[in-house]
C-alpha cells in the first residue's frame, strides 16, 4: 500500500493518533525489555481496520530496534498465510532463530483451526520469538492462544483526530484550499464517510486531490448518503415487507456493500421511532444483527433478516 496513507504513517510512538492508553503500555513494555531483558508478552491487538493496529507493532519494533528493526520484525497476513503448511513452512524456522524477532500477523482471525493450532504450539516454544496477532474478531481465535496474549483493543479514532490528520497532509501536500462551505462540506463528509478508519480517509482525500494539487469536492459531495435506510423501516413497519426489502437492498448495494455504513444508518434511523417498546425491539435486535454479521459470509441475508423482524415487530406481544 502506497500514497498518503505510508507516506504519513507514523514512525514513533510520539505521532500516533489516537490509542493514548495502548501507546502508553507499548511505552511500558518497551521500558521494561530495555531494563532488564524481559521477555515482552505475545499481544493480541483488537479492532476495526484503520485504528493503528499495524502502525503500533511497526513503532513498537522501532522503539525496540531503531534502524535495524527490519531485520527483527516480520509482517504476514492471514489471506496469504493461512494453510497450515505455511505457518510450518515460514512461521516455524523464523521462531527458531538466536536473534529476537517480532513477528506482526495481521488479519490472525482469518486462520484456519489447524492452523492456529499449529501456531500456538509454536507460540508456546518460541523463547526469541514475540507474536503480535491483529484481529477484528477475537472470538475468531482458539481460546488456547487468547489466553496466551495480552490483549489491547483499539477503538475507531473520533472525529477531531481524524479531522487533525487530514490537516496534516493537506498541509504537507500544500493542496491549495480555496476555503469555500463545499470545500469544507466535503473534508467533513470524509471524515464521517471514514467511520473512524483512518486509512480510510487518507484513501478518500488522496483520491478527489487534482494534478493541480487542489480538491475536486464534487466528488466526495456525490458520495450519496445512506438515506433509503429509514424509508425502508418505515415501509417494514407499515406492513409492506416486499418493498422494504427491496430497498434495503438497493441501500446495501448503494452504499458500495459497506454493511458498517448501512448499520449506522439503521440505527440513525431508529432513534424517532414510536411507540417505544417497538424501538427498543428493534435496537435489541440490531445489535443481534451486528452480532450475526461478524461471523457471515453474506450481510445482505442478515439486512433482509432484520427487516423481516422490522416487518412483524409491531405484532409482536408487549
Amino acid at each position: 500500500m502506497g500514497g498518503y496513507v505510508e507516506k504519513y504513517r507514523p514512525t514513533n510512538f510520539n505521532q500516533v493518533f489516537g490509542q493514548q492508553k495502548i501507546v502508553d503500555s507499548l511505552r511500558e513494555i518497551v521500558k521494561r525489555k530495555k531494563q532488564n531483558s524481559e521477555q515482552m508478552p505475545h499481544m493480541l491487538f483488537i479492532g476495526p481496520p484503520g485504528t493503528g493496529k499495524t502502525t503500533l507493532a511497526i513503532c513498537l519494533a522501532k522503539e525496540l530496534y531503531g534502524k535495524q528493526y527490519r531485520l527483527h520484525f516480520h509482517e504476514f497476513n492471514a489471506s496469504d498465510t493461512r494453510g497450515i503448511n505455511d505457518i510450518r513452512g515460514k512461521i516455524k524456522p523464523m521462531s527458531r532463530t538466536l536473534a529476537e524477532q517480532i513477528v506482526f500477523f495481521d488479519e490472525a482471525d482469518g486462520l484456519t483451526f489447524d492452523s492456529q493450532q499449529a501456531l500456538r504450539r509454536i507460540m508456546e516454544k518460541s523463547a526469541n520469538a514475540t507474536f503480535i496477532l491483529s484481529v477484528n474478531n477475537e472470538q475468531k481465535l482458539v481460546e488456547a492462544i487468547r489466553s496466551r496474549c495480552t490483549p489491547f483493543r483499539f477503538r475507531p479514532l473520533d472525529k477531531p483526530q481524524i479531522g487533525q490528520m487530514l490537516r496534516r497532509v493537506l498541509e504537507g501536500e500544500e493542496i491549495k484550499l480555496k476555503k469555500t462551505p463545499e470545500e469544507s462540506k466535503a473534508i467533513f463528509q470524509i471524515i464521517e464517510e471514514s467511520r473512524g478508519d483512518l486509512r480510510k480517509a487518507l484513501n478518500i482525500l488522496e483520491k478527489i486531490v487534482t494534478s493541480n494539487k487542489e480538491l475536486n469536492v464534487q466528488s466526495v459531495l456525490e458520495l450519496k448518503p445512506v438515506d433509503q435506510v429509514s424509508d425502508a423501516i418505515q415501509t417494514a413497519l407499515s406492513g409492506d415487507f416486499t418493498k422494504a426489502k427491496n430497498l434495503i437492498e438497493d441501500v446495501y448495494l448503494e452504499s458500495g456493500e459497506n454493511i458498517e455504513r448501512v448499520i449506522d444508518a439503521i440505527y440513525n434511523s431508529i432513534e424517532n421511532i414510536e411507540p417505544e417498546s417497538i424501538r427498543n425491539r428493534l435496537y435489541f435486535e440490531l445489535g443481534d444483527l451486528e452480532h450475526r454479521i461478524q461471523y457471515s459470509y453474506r450481510p445482505l441475508y442478515q439486512l433482509v433478516s432484520f427487516m423481516a423482524f422490522v416487518w412483524i415487530a409491531p405484532h409482536l406481544q408487549k
